[in-house]
């Protein structure tokens, strides 16, 4: 797996708009992931679906573009991976509140990270946060990406191949 870099994007809408692009830029990749931020936004999935669709009819040959929609941040899947020590931490935080929250960023992973990692660091330690994960654990508590996994299974599976629309 790798993460592309180039296009740099901006932002959400700059992210979709330019997802064709780099499907193109990358004809030896297999499958492309689109991993964003609800945000609340119920009306992003949708235009997502598009994305896929548009991708299909104007990328040749046709790679897989996955997409997964976290339930509001990207930030819970990783308060998610990390929930013993956030829960340790936040006694009471009730996984519900977090996972409905629209400003989970701000409101619980923020308090949580400055507490147990460095705001100073590179990506604000993202990556260090990374280094422990409880993988089963953020794929409980996070359906989208139990999805995400299974598309994925479906996607790099031999035989005749998934479609590029792989909704979820």
């Amino acid at each position: 797996m790798e993460t592309l870099m180039n296009p740099h994007v901006q932002g959400i809408e700059d992210a979709i708009a330019r997802t064709p692009e780099v499907v193109a830029r990358y004809p030896q990749h297999d499958v492309f992931v689109l991993a964003l931020d609800r945000d609340g936004d119920q009306g992003r999935a949708g235009r997502v679906a598009a994305l896929q669709s548009r991708v299909r009819s104007d990328v040749e040959p046709i790679k897989p573009l996955l997409y997964c929609l976290a339930e509001q941040e990207v930030e819970t899947w990783l308060l998610a991976a990390q929930w013993t020590a956030c829960h340790r931490g936040h006694p009471k935080w009730a996984w519900a509140d977090v996972r409905s929250a629209t400003d989970v960023k701000e409101r619980y992973f923020q308090p949580f990270f400055a507490q147990y990692r460095s705001l100073r660091l590179p990506g604000q330690g993202r990556a260090e946060l990374m280094s422990g994960l409880d993988i089963a654990g953020m794929m409980a508590k996070c359906p989208e990406l139990m999805d995400l996994r299974r598309h994925l299974e479906m996607a790099v599976a031999p035989g005749p191949g998934p479609s590029s629309t792989a909704p979820f």
